[in-house]
């Protein structure tokens, strides 16, 4: 089935709108933060908002799907913006948290230029290998509407596993700054530290204990919410000043 017959296919529900809403906010929020004043790290913020915003994007096409095929189709399409909220999260943190000094910086763009292109090919390639989500995916109906449950394959879990190696270490580096700073200064790296938590409690908890949001995973909710909170504390405690 075409990206076309799926679309004309669709059917909008209840927590359709929420996501809709998710993505539509996130947007508004990202065009606000782009139009503020310029803080380290400043771009690749921008890049977290902008992934997640497709994320969300690709979660409510999926949601509104009534076949499996399309509900996978629109899975797989999410992935590069799955994979760039993450790593530019990192990114972000290390140079916020150590400045234009930090020793990553100048790799940094091809870097996230490579794993945003490569990491999200062994998605769209799964026709041809299905490693990656497995021929045990299937659809469940469940009050009026229905889901997908996904087998995922090996490459699936290499690819979560490089994803959550980012997240490990950006709680690393919200660690070592939150250490080094002066006393005051603390609780700002300590709601970063819960930003990069967060997601990954809510993950796992999808992944590996079948947790759900209107039967989705709820990680791009979790992360939507600690982007809002910082975006907050942008306008209300100049915390990126």
């Amino acid at each position: 089935m075409s990206v076309s017959q799926c679309i004309t296919s669709a059917t909008v529900t209840g927590p359709a709108f929420t996501t809709a809403a998710t993505f539509t906010g996130l947007a508004l929020l990202a065009l606000w933060v782009w139009r503020q004043d310029t803080f380290s790290g400043r771009g690749r913020y921008l890049l977290c908002l902008a992934g997640l915003v497709w994320w969300l994007a690709a979660a409510f096409l999926e949601q509104i799907q009534p076949a499996l095929e399309c509900k996978v189709t629109f899975a797989i399409a999410a992935w590069p913006g799955i994979v760039a909220a993450p790593i530019a999260w990192f990114f972000f943190l290390g140079r916020y948290c150590f400045g234009p000094e930090w020793r990553l910086v100048r790799y940094e763009g091809p870097l996230i230029a490579a794993l945003v292109v490569v990491l999200p090919s062994f998605a769209f390639s799964n026709a041809w290998h299905h490693l990656f989500y497995g021929q045990g995916t299937r659809l469940i109906t469940a009050d009026d509407m229905s889901y997908a449950v996904y087998d995922h394959g090996p490459l699936f879990y290499l690819v979560t596993f490089v994803l959550y190696f980012f997240l490990i270490f950006s709680m690393a580096v919200v660690g070592a700054a939150a250490f080094k700073s002066p006393k005051e200064q603390r609780p700002h790296f300590m709601l970063m530290l819960f930003g990069t938590f967060a997601p990954v409690a809510a993950n796992i908890a999808y992944n590996y204990y079948s947790f759900t949001f209107f039967g989705f995973d709820p990680t791009p909710f979790a992360f939507s919410f600690v982007l809002v909170a910082m975006s907050w504390a942008v306008f209300a405690s100049r915390m990126f000043d």
